[in-house]
């Protein structure tokens, strides 16, 4: 599928939030409410039914890449608390929805059918393996960014949330079973009994965290639904979309010609540096009290001029 139409089936699926929320299906206190589901149960089962479909020999031989995501993401922050440094004084709920927007973007579902026509399974696997380094970094510095409280303890404690949770046992579970000998060999021959309630449990948890994008979707286009479109050429949220789309992306893939990587991992993460602000921005957003207008008007003008962003990228990256 072109990236255009990609990016076009995302606006669409925006849209069905859009439409439920114009319709009374969905109210204000039920966006809420939705987000909080999102987070607490669904992402987590998400996590769990990825991350266990693992191996400690991926993660291990290709740590590099989620590495170089979480760079990314921490490249993002960077530039985006500079940038909070140099512009005039922004309501603490809006400076936190600024930061998580410099520092996330659509890094899964919206280049992998990309990947996939670029690079084939090979490039499939690269991402998703490079998508841990996102995971970690939203789930700890993107939670950090939301959570209450003014101490590192305070703020430690918050981060604590379910995903966290999910993110840290599920990997330790991973690295136990796959390098582990006597756990090894539970894992491969577990009990009757226990074998089949764990993949009860793993097949539950893959169904519930299915419905992560399209929940996602749903939450951030019922806050599109309330937002005036004059909010869209407001200097800060073009700021945003400036930062995500053109200097973020330029300082990674400069800083990126200087590391060894094989063209199709070197290829997938340049692709993944040029995507849009992450649709689960709006989420945080909503469920933590943040400036829920501003970060919605950032999804929707990223991703508008990514329409002609990505693919010039793209193309810029083919030349080279």
């Amino acid at each position: 599928m072109p990236i255009s139409l990609q990016i076009l089936s995302v606006l669409l699926l925006l849209g069905s939030g859009w439409l439920a929320r114009h319709r009374g299906w969905l109210t204000d206190i039920g966006t809420r409410e939705l987000s909080r589901v999102l987070i607490s149960l669904v992402a987590p089962c998400l996590i769990l039914s990825s991350v266990s479909r693992r191996t400690a020999a991926d993660l291990i031989s290709q740590s590099h890449l989620p590495l170089l995501a979480f760079a990314l993401a921490l490249l993002g922050l960077g530039v985006g608390f500079l940038t909070v440094r140099l512009l005039a004084p922004m309501p603490e709920p809006t400076r936190r929805g600024f930061l998580f927007q410099c520092m996330v973007n659509n890094y899964l579902f919206l280049p992998l059918p990309i990947v996939l026509l670029q690079f084939g399974e090979r490039g499939v696997a690269l991402l998703l393996l490079s998508s841990f380094g996102f995971d970690v970094a939203i789930w700890t510095l993107g939670v950090g960014l939301y959570v209450p409280g003014q101490s590192w303890k305070e703020r430690l404690r918050g981060t604590l949330s379910p995903a966290v949770v999910a993110l840290f046992l599920t990997s330790v579970w991973v690295f136990l079973r796959d390098l582990v000998p006597p756990v090894t060999v539970w894992a491969e021959n577990p009990p009757a009994l226990a074998g089949a309630l764990g993949g009860v449990f793993l097949n539950v948890c893959d169904f519930i965290g299915r419905a992560t994008v399209a929940l996602s979707m749903i939450v951030a286009g019922s806050r599109i639904a309330s937002l005036h479109p004059s909010r869209l050429l407001e200097s800060r949220v073009v700021t945003v979309a400036l930062i995500r789309l053109a200097l973020v992306p330029l300082l990674f893939l400069l800083a990126l010609r200087f590391v060894p990587l094989d063209p199709t991992a070197r290829g997938v993460l340049s692709l993944v540096a040029l995507m849009p602000t992450a649709v689960t921005a709006a989420v945080f957003s909503d469920r933590y009290g943040g400036d829920t207008d501003f970060v919605v008007s950032g999804l929707l003008l990223t991703h508008l001029l990514s329409l002609v962003t990505v693919p010039l990228g793209m193309a810029l990256l083919a030349a080279l």
